[in-house]
């Protein structure tokens, strides 16, 4: 079957959309050799990945402006995951950067209002990945203040506790969590490098040295809270069943049975008289197997 044939008869071919929601860390992220731009490339042919990243912006200004980019009543405003990832402006210090500073207590509320707005319009908790803030090395970012005439405007230990009030949205909201606070310094090592200039992440935080090889987000253990080595559940909104999901993005076919997964192989009809069939690609994505390799491309 030719593929305008396939076209005219089915309609457009449609990628299951990733959006990644963020702060500069996001938007920054499909730079050269950017954690975003290197999810793209894992997805290619199964998802599209759109950056929706606003540079400044903390939990505040996300909640208000998150309607504005997922609605309800499309199936293409329904992406397959959704990832949030703010706190590295909610936690500057209330004193010396009052404009992005978030109260603890609000920013977790926050978290819990776009995650129970997304699920509001179709998008279940199983497909959204909240992130939290990743350290600060408070040497370097001092640097950059004193540069812009300002006192040292965050700390690294404060930091930790919006990690930690993510991480807990995340456990309260059954959503799955990547705890970069927690995993880059796990076993005291040296974060310093994968930091641009003790805030953002640098090339090699953007895209750590995990990410080499297909293979490398299979092998890695599962990701959890303050980096000890189990994994979230991720429910299914209607059954509440929990699957085991793959760490990798597979290529073998799999029940869609499961909870939380995706299937985005796209059937265009036999080829031929046999039993070969032209697909688009086949596998299955879901939003923790895209955590997963999220991992391998932001944890050094």
């Amino acid at each position: 079957m030719a593929l305008r044939e396939t076209v005219s008869s089915g309609g457009l071919l449609v990628w299951p959309r990733v959006l990644l929601f963020g702060d500069s860390i996001t938007q920054f992220s499909f730079q050269q050799g950017g954690w975003g731009a290197a999810l793209a490339h894992r997805l290619v042919r199964k998802c599209d990945v759109l950056n929706r990243g606003f540079s400044g912006y903390n939990s505040r200004w996300a909640r208000i402006i998150l309607p504005r980019l997922i609605g309800s009543g499309r199936d293409l405003d329904s992406p397959a995951a959704v990832t949030v990832f703010f706190g590295a402006n909610d936690s500057a210090l209330k004193d010396e950067n009052p404009k992005q500073h978030v109260p603890l207590d609000e920013y977790a509320g926050n978290l819990r209002s776009m995650v129970q707005y997304l699920q509001s319009v179709g998008v279940p908790e199983s497909r959204v990945i909240l992130i939290t803030p990743p350290p600060l090395c408070e040497a370097a970012w001092e640097k950059e203040c004193i540069a812009q005439g300002h006192k040292l405007n965050r700390v690294n230990a404060v930091v930790g506790e919006y990690a930690s009030a993510c991480v807990q949205v995340a456990q309260d909201c059954g959503t799955d969590v990547l705890n970069l606070w927690a995993l880059m310094q796990e076993d005291s090592q040296d974060f310093s490098a994968y930091l641009s200039d003790g805030l953002h992440l640098s090339p090699e935080g953007r895209c750590g040295r995990r990410e080499a090889g297909t293979q490398s987000a299979g092998r890695r253990r599962p990701l959890a809270a303050h980096g000890k080595a189990r994994r979230l559940r991720a429910r299914s909104g209607s059954q509440g069943a929990t699957s085991s999901a793959c760490p990798r993005l597979s290529r073998r076919r799999r029940s869609n049975k499961a909870s939380g997964f995706l299937r985005d192989a796209f059937y265009l009809g036999h080829v031929g008289s046999g039993t070969k069939y032209l697909l688009i690609d086949a596998g299955i994505v879901s939003a923790t197997a895209i955590k997963h390799t999220l991992s391998s491309l932001l944890i050094p």
